[in-house]
């Protein structure tokens, strides 16, 4: 909030940990609160001043090199992270496991939390790695969530995973899976 650190100072500004960050508040239960800039990786510390942290939203004002509404001037960076919450908001407000579903988290292992989002209608498996190395998740683990699933989409990706009894997860990375029958 605008009292604290900006989210993406407060990570040491690593953009993985952002999207692992970003993904887990867009994924797990209740109403996601999103700080203006947070999608375009401002910066700011409070130990230099609240001004610091109220920053303007870059774009919009006659002569600003940088337009976050256009995307005019944004590093790779700013344009991926972007993206990146575009596409899982855009994803969230029509998964109803996510927006009214329950929860069922597992006992962090090794660095990697598991959870699951489910309504009547619809399952979703969030995996976060921490790890630097990417990992082969064995899946038995979670069977009483993945009974009756034979594949899944990775939601950012848009591509289908049918291995899903040992699942591969990047390095410091979040996979987020709905499952398919």
């Amino acid at each position: 909030n605008h009292d604290l650190d900006r989210f993406y100072t407060s990570i040491g500004e690593d953009l993985n940990k952002y999207k692992i960050g970003i993904a887990y508040i867009l994924t797990t239960r209740g109403i996601p609160q999103i700080y203006y800039g947070t999608e375009v990786l401002m910066t700011g510390d409070k130990s230099k001043s609240h001004g610091h942290i109220r920053e303007d939203f870059p774009g919009g004002w006659e002569g600003d090199s940088v337009n976050a509404f256009t995307g005019e001037g944004l590093s790779d960076d700013q344009t991926e992270a972007q993206k990146y919450v575009k596409k899982l908001l855009n994803w969230r407000q029509n998964t109803p496991a996510v927006t009214e579903g329950s929860l069922t988290h597992f006992i962090p292992e090794n660095d990697i939390y598991v959870y699951f989002r489910q309504s009547k209608s619809q399952t979703v498996m969030i995996i976060l790695n921490k790890n630097e190395k990417p990992i082969d998740l064995n899946t038995q683990r979670y069977t009483e969530c993945l009974k009756g699933f034979n594949n899944a989409v990775d939601v950012i990706k848009d591509e289908i995973v049918t291995k899903l009894d040992l699942i591969s997860v990047p390095a410091m990375s979040a996979l987020i899976l709905e499952m398919k029958e």
